[in-house]
């Protein structure tokens, strides 16, 4: 997934010669999915696009 991938490869804010820890990256993402399941729960989304998620 391109989101995924970009966090894989972003900098930090701060320091942006150094990129995000594999564990803030997921933190991110894990957020991320629980916005998706929010919205589809809230019927913001027609499907659950978790289910595609890896």
């Amino acid at each position: 997934m391109k989101f995924r991938e970009y966090l894989l490869n972003a900098h930090q804010l701060k320091c942006t010669n150094k990129k995000l820890s594999q564990n803030a990256a997921a933190g991110y993402f894990s957020t991320f999915r629980a916005l998706l399941k929010m919205a589809y729960k809230e019927k913001l989304l027609r499907e659950n696009i978790n289910d595609y998620l890896g």
